[in-house]
């Protein structure tokens, strides 16, 4: 009964990813780790051998503060065409794009994760460790657009497998000009943008041993190149 459940939804967030497409740097499915130490997870997983822990997930993500002022700030100190003069949307958004991932041990130690993206485009691959008491770090990387986010957290607050956690974040990610209502283009100009601050994640507790969970995160972080204040938000569908 459990393998038809976790199957009906894989199939809704493979359905999902269809929906919603972009470029920028996903939220990683290793993270979910942050909570596994809680009940019934930290008691329930004794296997030495590799098990699957995260059957999937569905990420959708996009600035809402800050990306005007960082659009101008870098429409006026790096481009200098007529033509070519609006900011990409593609780059800080994300989603639509189904992951799968492993946990090892007794699942409170290492969590790695893969997103296979779309035709390559948006493909990630993530890893989360636990390192000291409830310290988790995770690296999260965009291989088709070369963008990297590093995140180093700890849970204050857990229930059943879920809860909230705060935390830092360094984001190191690509972004490009474009002609007008264009989201992307090969012949774009690109450039990279570096921004770092504090991130809080939370994750829905286990109901009746529900295993899709809703997780969101929002990060507020500076882009020290351009003085500018952004923020962003997320949300993941995942299988536990």
């Amino acid at each position: 009964m459990r393998l038809t459940i976790i199957y009906n939804q894989s199939c809704f967030l493979t359905i999902f990813c269809f929906i919603i497409t972009g470029c920028g740097i996903q939220m990683p499915i290793s993270e979910g780790l942050v909570f596994s130490s809680s009940k019934p997870y930290g008691k329930s997983h004794e296997e030495i051998l590799p098990f699957i822990r995260y059957g999937g997930g569905v990420t959708v993500a996009s600035p809402i503060v800050g990306y005007a002022q960082l659009r101008e700030k870098a429409i006026d100190k790096k481009n200098g065409s007529d033509e070519i003069k609006y900011l990409s949307k593609a780059y800080m958004s994300a989603g639509g794009y189904p992951g799968l991932g492993f946990s090892y041990g007794d699942g409170t130690r290492l969590a790695v994760g893969l997103t296979p993206g779309y035709v390559v485009v948006g493909t990630h691959i993530d890893a989360t460790v636990r390192t000291v008491e409830k310290v988790f770090f995770t690296v999260n990387h965009n291989l088709f657009f070369n963008g990297t986010e590093l995140i180093l957290q700890r849970p204050v607050l857990e229930k059943r497998g879920g809860g909230l956690s705060v935390g830092a974040f360094y984001r190191n990610q690509e972004m490009q000009f474009t002609a007008e209502n264009e989201e992307w283009s090969y012949n774009g100009s690109g450039f990279r943008i570096k921004w770092y601050g504090l991130r809080l994640m939370g994750q829905q507790p286990s109901i009746l041993h529900n295993s899709l969970k809703a997780r969101g995160y929002i990060n507020v972080g500076y882009v020290h190149s351009y003085n500018a204040l952004l923020v962003s938000a997320g949300l993941a569908i995942a299988i536990d």
